[in-house]
């Protein structure tokens, strides 16, 4: 089938690594990189972010328009995370091919956060909306999606991998990803551990003074620097992003990715994470700061049974086809049936 894929493709994105796996399950894939449509200055992007209004929306839509209209066919429109595309574009795109099928993939928060305008009108529009995230299903059949599928969080093998520890990377423990004060909350029980702790991501170097000052924090990694982390620490944390709060996240790419990486995930304990893992055989969890610390110190002082947890976790990811060309094959198999 030829695909044409609407994404963020800048290297690192778990959206390049989505259009890849189905250009391995052997589809021809057009893809267009909307990373590129953005302000230069952050305070404009915010902006532009918050209120979804701008210049680049427009821009964005016309440009597709542009890019797609000399074409004679294509099966699947296929968008990731389309808060600035037009419901008009869609309509377009429907009319111009007859038998197209059109996609929304996300692995985010859409409707209870990033909310967009764009999107919520045009989820009735597409033929199948793919989320991540079960707590909001419910509502894109109330904003009328024609059908909506869940999938859980995947990897892409070529970059989650087991491998050798980095000796500059290699931590007891290690978070990776922005900061909330979420996590700040949880990680500032593990303070009183003599242990040596690594955490990277966006914002928190302001945090530095936090914490202890044998830590190392350092800014965001990407791509095989994200992995090398991980498969360079003992125990790999699975915070999970405004769980019990706000926005109730009950796993994230994290929850797979540390696994594949053949690392040892401690996670906060939710019903999709015991779905996945079975506790204490293939992943552990907590409950509060306590559990977290007691688990923590449990796990650095038994190696063997962490390892075994460890290895018994990746087994689990590849059992149950969490790789994206996995997922990307389910996606694709459920448009026979609608």
């Amino acid at each position: 089938m030829l695909i044409f894929y609407v994404g963020e493709l800048w290297n690192g994105s778990t959206c390049l690594h989505r259009k890849r796996a189905l250009e391995r399950l052997g589809h021809e894939v057009i893809g267009f990189d909307i990373s590129r449509y953005k302000f230069k200055y952050r305070i404009l992007r915010a902006v532009e972010h918050r209120f979804n209004f701008g210049p680049y929306h427009y821009l964005l839509n016309a440009q597709i328009v542009k890019t797609i209209k000399n074409l004679k066919g294509i099966d699947i429109f296929w968008v990731d995370k389309g808060r600035w595309i037009f419901p008009s574009l869609l309509v377009y795109i429907k009319k111009k091919f007859k038998r197209i099928k059109l996609i929304h993939y996300t692995p985010d928060y859409l409707l209870t956060s990033q909310r967009s305008r764009y999107f919520v009108k045009s989820i009735p529009i597409y033929d199948l909306c793919v989320t991540t995230k079960s707590a909001e299903v419910e509502i894109y059949k109330q904003l009328g999606g024609r059908d909506v599928m869940f999938v859980f969080s995947s990897f892409c093998p070529d970059v989650h991998r087991p491998g050798p520890p980095v000796h500059n990377l290699i931590s007891d423990i290690c978070f990776v990803g922005h900061c909330e004060p979420h996590y700040i909350n949880y990680l500032r029980y593990l303070k009183e551990l003599k242990a040596l702790i690594l955490i990277r991501g966006d914002d928190w170097l302001s945090k530095k003074k936090l914490f202890n000052n044998n830590w190392l924090i350092a800014g965001s990694v990407w791509e095989e620097d994200y992995a090398k982390v991980l498969r360079s620490s003992k125990i790999s944390l699975g915070f999970l992003s405004g769980y019990s709060k706000k926005i109730p996240d009950f796993h994230t790419s994290r929850s797979v990715e540390i696994p594949a990486c053949g690392s040892f995930l401690l996670a906060e304990r939710t019903h999709e994470h015991k779905v996945l893992f079975e506790e204490g055989k293939e992943a552990d969890f907590f409950n509060e700061g306590e559990e977290l610390i007691d688990k923590a110190k449990f796990y650095l002082k038994n190696e063997n049974v962490r390892n075994k947890i460890a290895k018994a976790g990746y087994e689990k990811v590849y059992k149950l086809g969490l790789r994206n060309d996995d997922v990307m094959k389910k996606v694709l198999d459920k448009l026979i049936f609608i």
